[in-house]
C-alpha cells in the first residue's frame, strides 16, 4: 500500500487492478442484487438513506463508517456488476476505505451467486 492510499478516505473499486478489490460480477437478478446490498450495509451498520433505480445506485450512510455508494451496472437480466466507493472520516485513513470495500463484497459473496471477480474469469 502506498502513502497516498495509506491516508486516503476514499476509495474506488474501477480505480484499482487488485482483483480482490476491482468490481465484482455477480449471476443474479436486479431487485436480487439490490436487496443483497441492502442487506449487508444493514449488516455492516450502515443505513439505507437512498436508492435510485434510474441511475441503480445505493447510498448507505454511517456516522462512524462514512459513506457508500454502490453501483449495480445490468449486463444482462441476469447479471449485474458492482462497484463501490466508499468516503471515511478518519484522521489518519490508514487505508480503512479499502478494507470497507473488501468488506462489503465478502458480505455479498455470501448472500449472491459470484460469477467472477474483474476482467479475470474463474476467480473465486
Amino acid at each position: 500500500m502506498g502513502i497516498k492510499a495509506f491516508f486516503s478516505n476514499s476509495f474506488e473499486t474501477t480505480d484499482t487492478n487488485e482483483v480482490d478489490y476491482t468490481t465484482h460480477f455477480y449471476a443474479n437478478d436486479y431487485n436480487t442484487s439490490k436487496n443483497a446490498v441492502i442487506s449487508v450495509g444493514k449488516q455492516l451498520g450502515y443505513k439505507m438513506t437512498n436508492v435510485d433505480d434510474r441511475y441503480k445506485e445505493i447510498l448507505l450512510v454511517s456516522r462512524t463508517h462514512g459513506e457508500l455508494i454502490v453501483t449495480l451496472n445490468t449486463l444482462s437480466s441476469y447479471e449485474h456488476s458492482v462497484d463501490i466507493k466508499v468516503t471515511t472520516h478518519y484522521v489518519i485513513a490508514a487505508g480503512r476505505a479499502k478494507k470497507k470495500a473488501a468488506t462489503f463484497y465478502e458480505g455479498l459473496n455470501r448472500q449472491l451467486y459470484l460469477k467472477r471477480k474483474g476482467g479475470e474469469y474463474g476467480e473465486y
